[in-house]
């Protein structure tokens, strides 16, 4: 992480033969699916087979801004969130349906990505780019999350939306995206890009071979992101 990286710095190691590997995720294990799979998959979790489903996971911890989140609610989609917290007086001001889950197994999480319409996180402060975000990305999904510049270090604002994390304003992405079917693809077909691209674990695994090629062959390390 960052502040791990600052923390080194601040004990005296030059910042120069630091390298920063962000985390990676299984793109072979995590993977869109088309629409009669996710129908199909509604209907083995249970899950509204004619709503959008708006997905979000992630610990009951204000930093996650899961609150955020369920006040987004609306009458025209169904929010999905995945964690385990007292959130009954969240729910009691929701403005439309909610469902939570707790925490399931990964295997049980991965139909949970394909069967929705859209992930949310409303998280800020965020150290890492989170793991939730690059499984939603690896899945296909449009992402709406919080505007927070060491996201662009990773992903643009264009294909991704990266917004102030407010209720109000996450509603209205989420119906920009529902009513844009356009807007939809463009953004789905970006996330599985991009994990592809940047988070996949060939894409991890050749950042630490160039690592290994560099130090064998005494060239000096450069930075890596």
């Amino acid at each position: 992480s960052t502040p791990l990286k600052r923390m080194l710095v601040e004990m005296g190691m030059p910042q120069e033969s630091i390298e920063y590997i962000s985390n990676g995720v299984d793109t072979d294990f995590f993977q869109p699916v088309n629409v009669e799979e996710r129908m199909a998959l509604r209907r083995e979790l249970s899950l509204p087979e004619n709503e959008k489903l708006i997905l979000s996971i992630g610990r009951f911890v204000p930093k996650k801004g899961l609150d955020i989140f369920i006040g987004a609610a609306d009458s025209d989609y169904q929010l999905i969130l995945v964690s385990r917290g007292n959130f009954e007086p969240y729910l009691k001001n929701a403005n439309g349906k909610v469902l939570i889950i707790d925490p399931i197994p990964q295997e049980r999480l991965k139909k949970i990505y394909q069967a929705c319409d859209i992930f949310v996180l409303a998280a800020a402060g965020e150290d890492v780019f989170s793991l939730v975000l690059m499984e939603a990305m690896a899945c296909g999904l449009p992402v709406i999350t919080s505007n927070d510049p060491f996201y662009r270090n990773y992903v643009d604002g264009d294909n991704m939306m990266l917004v102030e994390p407010t209720s109000e304003i996450l509603r209205e992405s989420i119906k920009k995206i529902i009513n844009n079917p356009d807007l939809a693809s463009q953004m789905a077909n970006y996330s599985r890009t991009k994990a592809i691209e940047i988070f996949s674990w060939d894409s991890r695994i050749e950042k630490y071979l160039s690592i290994y090629d560099r130090l064998t062959t005494g060239k000096n390390p450069t930075s890596i992101s």
